[in-house]
């Protein structure tokens, strides 16, 4: 269990976090790069790509499925957001690794920043259509 004076310095960091919004990028042009229900996968990136020191692409994690009934369970009741297009629009992201402030993100304050949301379940690896044999999941995570 954490201390009131934890969770009171948790909350003060995350409130004085200097955020990043970042924009969505559709890759609806490219028609492998698709999330298990085959909605179009997309990835949020910084305003422009100009004047950056490097980039950091962040793959966000969210673990796979073995079996149709694995998938059925995954995608319909515990993580359906993990199997379908992320509709937001943008996303604002204050924690360190985002940070534009250099005290508080010294190694990547200045970098072009990618955020690539996990919609594929097969650790961004899978290249199989969807068919009946696999509950009619794609799997096209190498397109994303």
């Amino acid at each position: 269990m954490y201390s009131a004076t934890t969770i009171l310095l948790a909350c003060l960091l995350i409130a004085y976090s200097h955020s990043t919004t970042l924009h969505k990028k559709s890759l609806a042009s490219y028609p492998m790069a698709v999330c298990n229900d085959g909605t179009p996968a997309a990835y949020y990136a910084s305003d422009q790509m100009e004047g950056w020191a490097g980039v950091v692409v962040y793959l966000q994690e969210g673990g796979g499925c073995a079996s149709v009934e694995d998938c059925n369970t995954r995608c319909q009741i515990d993580s359906p957001g993990l199997c379908t297009e992320d509709t937001a629009e943008e996303h604002d992201l204050d924690y360190t690794m985002w940070s534009e402030d250099p005290e508080e993100n010294p190694p990547f304050h200045n970098f072009y920043k990618i955020f690539v949301p996990y919609c594929s379940s097969d650790l961004y690896t899978g290249t199989r259509n969807a068919s009946a044999e696999i509950g009619n999941c794609f799997f096209h995570g190498k397109f994303i």
